[in-house]
């Protein structure tokens, strides 16, 4: 924009330099003829005036730029249909006064709250000039429904569970301004209520004009949420909009009283002054995307509203895979340390395969018909698993009440002790490079560099399945007894599906690689921008280097790094490889498995957005 409007000054530039060289000396200006009885009304005045039943009359004020004597001018009041306003034809400055006040008169029983009209006054006296000034002023006036809950505390909280649903933001607990209709019990209006966004990296926001949520909670067992137009975009997607379920279908011409009946799961409740509702009760929707498609939001169910003088429960639960267990009877275990907010008391979960219906896995897990454990404490579980596999660790929150209040999930991809051995064949010796290249910048708004914090350069040996031409591993990657498991497709391409990397944070958090494209789909936005620029993992036969593009997480999606990884062949003879195979191990010994990182949210910089 910049550039543009620059590019346009210059052409105005040109065209006066061409303009003023065409003409002569001899060119007279002359200027605006001076008036005596210059008037205008201000160009700060207020068109919007807010009203009082309790009052009959507001003011408008005129101005003059003279003001020796008393000097009356007439006015000419065109006004809107439905106006309930006497404006007088005529004003009169006192002698020595620079404006003069308009009383504009209404009679307060014809006040509609949430009506303005108005209409235009504009200066009607001929010997009265505004060469220099505004003649006319437009006005609305009238009376807001909505007026601020006073307390001892003004303002209100918003535990926010929409954005969850496409930017994987956390549910975080802003203040808000809250006020209260004056006209219906139980009928509230949050006042910007993604306004503390605004300043968020890759977020825009119109603070030109307010953007106000109505919650219609006049019957607090029945509470739904209005459409906001919220003023929010991010990146590409356009403003975000967002909704209920129930005000979707009021819109399309429903009755409430039918919803209530046919969809009382819809439905929200005020209870001891805090507003909740229901999972996937609320419904996003983002201008640029897919048309503006409506998708469902609040998927943790922990949607809440705080009025003035309340406080919003802190129902979270935090979980970390640290690693496989396995008994002396060779049981698996994935060991999984949860950390349980203030106000959880205890929180039931269940392992299922990846493949199961979440929310019907929560269900089952509220009504008894899926079986699960709990704990009622921060601290380490064992959870058991038979099989290799990616599973999806539920869990549900519960509060003191034993109601659930929310849930959450943790991806994990397992592996059994109890898989046959696969049958592998050393077919090269190499150089293994961990973090030749930090491209965290593409990702995250902070680059925090390679994962070891330098790059770690050493011997490696490079072998192939038996079984699967396709699938290689590189032994020893980041330590020893964690080799990179990989398949190569035959244009070259590299996958690197979820593993471990046998490294871990001081706290035990264990730390998984995937390499980027898979790790965010290679059909996806993102993975169709990343590939675009170039972060395709791949084998380059003529230079008989394999780089991979790898991402560094845990189990929680926390990420810590996005760096090119190395492998290049230095030699194929199995003499020299068994020499490199026994170099390799001894240096990985020396290897620290425990790293120090730290967690990012994840960023696109293409979108300006974060990313699921």
């Amino acid at each position: 924009m910049k550039k543009a409007f620059k590019f346009s000054y210059m052409v105005i530039l040109s065209l006066m330099v061409f303009a003023i060289s065409s003409c002569t000396s001899d060119y007279d200006y002359t200027g605006a003829p001076k008036v005596a009885n210059e008037v205008y009304f201000s160009n700060t005045q207020e068109s919007k005036i807010e009203l009082s039943k309790s009052n009959s009359s507001f003011v408008v004020t005129l101005h003059r730029v003279k003001t020796e004597g008393e000097q009356t001018v007439l006015l000419k009041y065109t006004a809107d249909e439905g106006s309930i306003f006497s404006v007088p034809s005529q004003v009169t400055f006192a002698d020595g006064k620079a404006e003069a006040p308009i009383t504009i008169t209404y009679n307060p029983e014809n006040l509609q709250y949430g009506t303005y009209n108005g209409g235009t006054i504009s200066v009607a006296s001929e010997e009265c000039d505004t060469t220099y000034g505004i003649g006319s002023f437009t006005f609305k006036a009238g009376a807001t429904e909505w007026m601020d809950i006073t307390s001892n505390k003004s303002m209100g909280a918003y535990r926010e569970d929409v954005l969850t649903t496409f930017f994987g933001v956390e549910n975080a607990v802003d203040e808000v301004k809250i006020q209260k209709s004056v006209v219906e019990e139980g009928k509230y209006r949050i006042v910007n209520p993604y306004a503390s966004w605004k300043g968020e990296e890759g977020t825009t926001y119109d603070s030109e004009n307010d953007h106000y949520w109505v919650i219609n909670a006049t019957d607090p067992d029945f509470v739904y949420v209005e459409t906001c137009h919220t003023g929010l975009a991010i990146g590409d997607y356009g403003e975000i909009t967002v909704t209920s379920k129930v005000a979707y279908n009021l819109e399309g011409g429903a009755s409430l009283d039918l919803i209530k009946s046919k969809k009382p799961e819809w439905f929200g409740t005020l209870k001891d002054g805090i507003i909740t509702m229901p999972a996937k009760s609320l419904l996003i929707s983002m201008a640029n995307y897919n048309n503006g498609g409506l998708y469902e939001a609040n998927k943790s169910g922990l949607f809440a509203i705080a009025l003035p003088g309340n406080a919003i429960a802190n129902y979270s639960v935090e979980a970390a895979y640290k690693g496989r267990f396995t008994d002396a009877n060779d049981n698996d275990f994935a060991q999984v340390t949860m950390s349980l907010s203030a106000d959880v008391a205890k929180v039931k979960y269940a392992l299922v395969p990846a493949s199961c219906d979440l929310n019907a896995t929560v269900s089952g897990i509220v009504d008894g018909s899926v079986a699960s454990e709990e704990v009622s404490a921060s601290g380490d579980v064992q959870v058991p698993f038979d099989e290799t596999g990616k599973y999806v660790l539920v869990m549900v929150m519960y509060n003191a009440n034993g109601e659930a209040v929310g849930s959450d999930v943790l991806n994990l991809s397992l592996k059994s002790s109890k898989d046959a051995a696969e049958v592998w064949n050393d077919v090269a010796a190499g150089t293994v490079t961990i973090g030749a290249k930090s491209y965290g910048s593409i990702l995250f708004k902070e680059d925090p560099g390679v994962l070891m914090g330098k790059p770690v350069v050493t011997e490696g040996v490079l072998s192939q399945s038996g079984s699967d031409p396709t699938k290689f591993r590189i032994t020893p990657f980041a330590v020893e007894k964690a080799p990179l498991e990989f398949t190569v497709a035959e244009d070259g391409t590299i996958t690197v599906e979820t593993q471990e990397t046998g490294l871990a944070l001081k706290d035990g958090t264990a730390i998984l690689v995937t390499d980027i494209l898979t790790y965010f789909g290679a059909d996806s936005d993102d993975g169709k921008f990343l590939a675009s620029k170039g972060f395709i993992s791949k084998y380059d036969s003529s230079k008989k280097l394999y780089t991979f593009f790898n991402i560094y997480t845990d189990a929680s999606d926390n990420a810590y790094a996005f760096e090119s990884d190395t492998f290049e062949v230095t030699d194929e003879g199995k003499a020299k490889i068994h020499a490199a195979f026994a170099k390799a191990k001894k240096a990985a010994a020396h290897h620290s498995a425990v790293v120090s990182a730290k967690a990012h949210k994840m960023y696109v910089a293409k979108r300006g957005a974060w990313a699921k």
